[in-house]
C-alpha cells in the first residue's frame, strides 16, 4: 500500500493544504505543535474516520466557519490499483454530519460511511486498531522496548499483537457464562423446592371431581330453562296484541293534538297576511302621484344625458388648450437658449486650428510607444519561461542523480543478502523436508499412543490379576490360578517394560525428527525472507531504472527548450531607455491634448445646435396652429352653461320621483295575492275542524287502557326474569366447569413445566463443569499462544537486525520472560550489554520485525509504509544517523518511510524533506524543501 497524495481542508490545524507523498525516506520536520502528528492522525481519519480513535468534537479547524465541512481527501495504490478516499465531517453541538466515498480507477467504488467501511477493511486487510499498530510507531515506542521491564515488555507486545484483547474479553465472556447459570440455577433450585410442596398430583384429581358435579347440575338447569320459555312465548303474544290496540289509539289521540295546532298556526298567519294589506292599501293614495310622472321621466333623464356628454367634451377641449399654450411658452425659452449658444463658438474654431499640429506628434508617439509596449510583453513572458526552464532542468537532473544513489543501494543490498538463482530451487528442498519430516513426526506419535494404550490396558490386566493371588479365579477360564499366577504375573511384566522400552526410544526418535523439523522451518523462513526481501527490491529496482530513462529523456527535452529560447529572444528588439524617453514626451503634450479634445467636444454641438433650432421652430409652429384648431373647435360645439344647469335641477326632481315609485310598486302589487292567500287559510281551518270531530268518536269506540298494557307486559317480564335466573346459574355452572379445565390444564401444564426445568436444572449443571473447564484452557491457550508469536518474531527480529548490521547479528532470543537476547560469536547478551547505536538498531529491529509479522499476517502483499514519531528522542547526531542508515536497509520492505522530526539538522537527511510551519493566523503549512 503506498500513499501518493493528501487534502485537507478544515482539518485540525490545516485549513487548505495539499501535501504530495514520494517513495523512499521522507523527513516531516517543524516545531512542537506545528502539525506534524496531524498528517498522520489525517492518513488514519482518511481510511477509517472517527474509529481511528480521533475525537470528533476536534476535527474540524478551529478557525474555520462553524457552518463550514472539514473534508480529508487520500490517494493511495494498492495491488495495482488506485484508489481515492474522501471524508466529510461537521460536528455542531445538536448534530454530526459524516459522510464518506472511495473510487477505483477513477470510477465509484463505495458511498455511504458504513459502505466505505467494509470496503477498506477489505482492500487494507484489517481494522483501524491493526493497521495503526503495523504502520504507527509513536514516540518513545522504541526506547521503551528495551527500558521497560520484562512484564511490561510483554504488555506492550500483547497491546500491539491483540492478544490482551481476547485475554480480557474471553475471561470477561467466559465469566458472564459462569455467573448467568449460577444465577439460572439458584432461580431454578429455589422454584423446584417450592413447587414440590405444592402436590400438583392431588389437585388435579379433585378438580376433575368437581367438574363432573357440575356438569351433571348443568344439565337439570337446560331442561327448566326450556319449559319457562314456552310460558313466556304465550304470555308475550297477549301482550304483542294489547300494546298494538294501545298504540293505535295514541296516533288517533296524537292527531287531533296535530290538527288542533295546525289551525292554531293558520289563524296566526291569517292575521297577520291581514294587517299587511290593511297597511299595504293605506299607500294607493301616495302611490298615484309617482306613478302619473313615471313617463315624463324618461323625456327628461334623455335629455339631460345628451346635454351632459356636451359638458364633457366643452371641459376636454378647455383643457387641452391649456396644456397647448404651456408648451408654447416652453418652446420658445428653448429657442432663445439655442441662439445664445451658437454666437459663442467662433473663438473656439480658430484654436482648434493652432494646436492641430502638436495633437497630430503626440498621436505618431502613441503608436510607436504601443509597439515597444508590445516587445516588452514578449520579452518578459520568454524571460519568465527560461528561468523555469532551467529550475526544471535542476529538478530532473537532482531526481536522476537521487534514483542512481537508490539503483546503486539496491544492487548493494541483492549482493548483501546473497540472492542468487538457485534460492527457489532450495526453498522446494526444505518444504518437501518440511512435509517429510512432519509426516514422520505424526506418524511416530500415533504408534506411541497406540503403545501407550497397550501399556495402560497390560497395567490393568496386572493390578486385576495381583489383586486376585495365587487362590483367584482366572477372568478367562474361570479356573485357580494357582501356578500360573507366578507366570502370569511376569509375562505382563515383561510386557509392560518392553512397550516403555519401545516408547521411550520412540520419543527420543521423535524429539531428533522435531529438532530436524524446527531447523528446516527456520532455515525454510529465512530463505523466504531473503527471497521477499529480494522480489521487494528487484521490483523496486525495476522502477527506478524505468524512473531514471524517462529523467534522462525529460532532460534532453528541457535542454531543447532552453536553446529555443535563447534564440528567441535574440530576436526581439528592446530597450528600457526608450521607452522612458518616449513617456516622458508624451506626458509633456497631455495640457495641450486634454484642451483640444474639450473643444472638439464644442464644435461637435454646432450642427447639433443648428438641427435643433430648426426642429425647435417647427414645433413652436405646430403647436400654435393646434391651439387654433381647438378654439374652433369650441365655438363650434355651442354648449350654453345655463340650460346645462336647469336642465340638471329637473332631472334631479324627477330622479326623486321615480325612486319612490320603485319603493312603493312591490308593495301595491302584493295586494291581490294577499287577499288570495287569507281566502284560502279560511277554507282548510273548517275543513281540518270537521277532522277532529270524526277522530274523537272513533277513539270513544275503542276498549283499551295504559293499566290492561302495563299489566300483560308486567307477566311476560316475571317469565323472563325466572328465565333470566335459570340462565345465569347455568352460565355459573358453565363458569366453573371452564375454570375446572383451565385449572386442570394449567396444573398439568405446570407439572410437564417441573419436568422441563429438572432438565434445564441437570444441563446447567454440565454447563457450569465445561465452562470452568474452558476457563482454564483459555488460560493455557494464551500462553502458548503468545510463545508461538514469540518464536515467530524472533526469527523476524534476527532477520531485520542481520539486515541493518550487514550479517554482524543474524540470531535474537525473545524468552519466556520477555527479556531481549542477542547472540554475539556464539553466546547470547543482553540488549543492555551492547553499545547505544547497537542497541537502537536492536530496538528498531524489534519495532519493525513487529510490523512485518503484521503485515504478513493480515495478507499485505507488495509492501507498505511505515511511520516513525519522533523516535530520536535525546539522541546524538551520530546515533541518528545510525537509526536513519538502519532504516534505509527496510526500503525493499517499505518502499515508504516517514520520520516525525523536531530537530531540524536531520532534514539533509532524508530522500525527501517535508517542512510544517505555523502561518500568521495560526493555520499551519507544508513545504517541500531541498538540501
Amino acid at each position: 500500500m503506498i500513499l501518493e497524495r493528501i487534502e485537507f481542508k478544515n482539518f485540525k490545524r490545516y485549513s487548505d493544504e495539499t501535501i504530495n507523498f514520494n517513495d523512499g525516506i521522507t523527513g516531516i520536520i517543524g516545531n512542537n505543535g506545528s502539525g506534524k502528528s496531524t498528517i498522520v492522525q489525517g492518513i488514519l481519519f482518511a481510511l477509517y474516520g472517527v474509529r481511528a480513535g480521533i475525537e470528533g468534537d476536534f476535527i474540524n479547524s478551529s478557525g474555520s466557519n462553524s457552518k463550514d465541512k472539514c473534508s480529508v481527501s487520500l490517494d493511495f495504490q494498492k495491488d495495482g490499483n488506485n484508489y481515492t478516499i474522501t471524508r466529510w465531517y461537521r460536528k455542531t453541538p445538536s448534530t454530526t454530519q459524516h459522510e464518506a466515498q472511495i473510487k477505483i480507477n477513477g470510477g465509484l467504488l463505495a458511498d455511504g460511511v458504513s459502505q466505505v467501511e467494509a470496503e477498506i477493511e477489505r482492500i487494507v486487510g484489517m481494522a483501524a486498531s491493526d493497521f495503526k499498530n503495523t504502520i504507527y510507531a509513536g514516540q518513545k515506542d522504541l526506547s521503551s522496548l528495551l527500558d521497560d521491564s520484562p512484564a511490561e515488555r510483554q504488555k506492550w507486545f500483547m497491546k500491539m499483537l491483540g492478544i490482551d484483547f481476547l485475554k480480557k474479553e474471553a475471561d470477561a465472556k467466559i465469566k458472564t457464562l459462569i455467573d448467568e447459570c449460577k444465577t439460572s440455577m439458584a432461580g431454578l433450585g429455589s422454584y423446584l423446592e417450592e413447587k414440590e410442596k405444592e402436590n400438583l398430583p392431588g389437585r388435579i384429581d379433585a378438580a376433575a371431581a368437581e367438574m363432573k358435579q357440575a356438569e351433571t347440575d348443568l344439565k337439570k338447569t337446560f331442561m327448566e330453562i326450556k319449559d319457562l320459555e314456552g310460558e313466556e312465548t304465550e304470555l308475550k303474544k297477549t301482550a304483542d296484541s294489547l300494546s298494538e290496540k294501545w298504540n293505535k289509539y295514541r296516533e288517533l289521540e296524537k292527531d287531533i293534538g296535530l290538527i288542533w295546532e295546525a289551525n292554531r298556526q293558520k289563524s296566526d298567519y291569517r292575521s297577520a297576511f291581514g294587517k299587511k294589506l290593511a297597511e299595504y292599501e293605506k299607500m294607493l293614495p301616495v302611490f298615484e302621484k309617482p306613478a302619473a310622472s313615471e313617463e315624463n321621466y324618461r323625456i327628461v333623464k334623455s335629455e339631460y344625458n345628451e346635454y351632459k356628454e356636451k359638458e364633457k367634451a366643452h371641459s376636454k377641449i378647455s383643457s387641452l388648450i391649456e396644456t397647448l399654450e404651456y408648451k408654447l411658452n416652453f418652446e420658445r425659452s428653448g429657442l432663445d437658449e439655442i441662439n445664445r449658444k451658437i454666437k459663442s463658438l467662433s473663438a473656439d474654431k480658430k484654436r482648434h486650428d493652432e494646436i492641430l499640429p502638436e495633437i497630430s506628434r503626440r498621436n505618431e508617439l502613441l503608436e510607436e510607444y504601443d509597439r515597444l509596449k508590445k516587445c516588452e510583453e514578449e520579452f518578459r513572458r520568454l524571460e519568465g519561461k527560461r528561468i523555469g526552464v532551467r529550475e526544471q532542468l535542476k529538478h530532473y537532473t537532482k531526481q536522476a542523480e537521487s534514483l542512481r544513489n537508490e539503483i546503486e543501494r539496491a544492487e548493494e543490498r541483492l549482493k548483501v543478502i546473497g540472492y542468487s538463482g538457485e534460492l527457489d530451487l532450495k526453498i522446494e528442498e526444505l518444504e518437501a523436508a518440511e512435509k517429510r519430516l512432519s509426516k514422520e513426526s505424526i506418524e511416530l506419535t500415533e504408534f506411541v499412543k497406540t503403545l501407550d494404550r497397550e501399556r495402560k490396558k497390560l497395567s490393568k490386566e496386572l493390578e486385576e490379576i495381583t489383586a486376585l493371588g495365587e487362590d483367584g479365579e482366572c477372568p478367562t477360564c474361570k479356573r485357580r490360578l494357582g501356578d500360573q499366577y507366578m507366570i502370569l504375573e511376569e509375562s505382563l511384566k515383561t510386557t509392560i517394560e518392553l512397550n516403555e522400552n519401545e516408547c521411550s526410544g520412540l520419543k527420543n526418535k521423535i524429539l531428533k525428527i522435531q529438532a530436524e523439523y524446527e531447523k528446516a522451518i527456520h532455515k525454510l523462513d529465512k530463505l523466504k525472507s531473503v527471497k521477499r526481501e529480494a522480489i521487494g527490491i528487484i521490483s523496486v529496482l525495476e522502477a527506478n531504472k524505468k524512473k531514471r530513462q524517462e529523467l534522462y529523456l525529460k532532460v534532453e527535452e528541457t535542454i531543447g527548450d532552453e536553446s529555443r529560447l535563447n534564440e528567441d529572444i535574440s530576436k526581439i528588439s528592446f530597450s528600457d531607455s526608450a521607452i522612458r524617453e518616449m513617456e516622458g514626451s508624451i506626458k509633456s503634450l497631455e495640457g495641450i491634448f486634454y484642451e483640444f479634445r474639450d473643444i472638439e467636444m464644442r464644435l461637435k454641438e454646432e450642427q447639433s445646435l443648428s438641427s435643433c433650432k430648426a426642429d425647435t421652430e417647427g414645433r413652436i409652429s405646430n403647436i400654435s396652429r393646434n391651439i387654433e384648431n381647438e378654439n374652433k373647435k369650441l365655438s363650434e360645439l355651442g354648449f350654453d352653461p345655463e340650460k346645462y344647469k336647469r336642465l340638471e335641477t329637473a332631472f334631479e326632481e324627477a330622479e326623486a320621483l321615480h325612486q319612490r315609485y320603485l319603493e312603493l310598486k312591490p308593495k301595491i302589487d302584493q295586494i291581490p295575492s294577499l287577499k288570495d292567500e287569507i281566502r284560502s287559510l279560511e277554507e282548510e281551518m273548517n275543513l281540518n275542524s270537521k277532522k277532529i270531530s270524526t277522530t274523537e268518536a272513533t277513539l270513544k269506540s275503542m276498549e283499551i287502557s295504559d293499566e290492561m298494557v302495563k299489566s300483560a307486559l308486567l307477566n311476560v317480564e316475571d317469565c323472563r326474569k325466572r328465565i333470566n335466573g335459570k340462565k345465569i346459574e347455568a352460565g355459573e355452572l358453565e363458569s366453573s366447569i371452564k375454570y375446572l379445565k383451565k385449572e386442570i390444564e394449567r396444573l398439568e401444564k405446570e407439572t410437564a413445566d417441573i419436568e422441563e426445568r429438572k432438565k434445564r436444572y441437570s444441563e446447567l449443571q454440565e454447563r457450569m463443569v465445561v465452562l470452568e473447564k474452558t476457563r482454564g484452557l483459555m488460560k493455557e491457550y494464551i500462553v502458548y499462544l503468545l510463545n508461538v508469536i514469540r518464536a515467530k518474531i524472533e526469527g523476524e527480529v534476527g532477520q531485520v537486525l542481520s539486515e541493518i548490521t550487514g550479517g554482524r547479528y543474524e540470531n535474537v532470543l525473545i524468552d519466556e520472560n520477555f527479556d531481549i537476547l542477542v547472540n554475539d560469536l556464539g553466546e547470547n547478551f543482553p540488549a543492555r550489554r551492547f553499545s547505544g547505536g547497537e542497541q537502537d538498531d536492536i530496538a528498531i529491529a524489534l519495532r519493525i520485525a513487529l510490523s512485518r509479522y503484521l503485515a504478513d499476517m493480515h495478507h499485505m502483499n507488495g509492501g507498505t509504509f511505515m511511520i516513525f514519531d519522533e523516535i530520536f528522542g535525546s539522541q546524538d547526531e551520530e546515533r541518528r544517523n545510525n537509526l536513519i542508515s538502519a532504516l534505509r536497509t527496510q526500503e525493499s520492505h517499505f518502499p515508504q518511510i516517514f520520520l516525525i522530526s523536531h530537530i531540524g539538522d536531520i532534514q539533509g537527511e532524508f530522500s525527501t524533506s517535508l517542512l510544517v510551519k505555523i502561518k500568521d493566523d495560526w493555520s499551519s503549512e507544508v513545504i517541500e524543501v531541498s538540501d
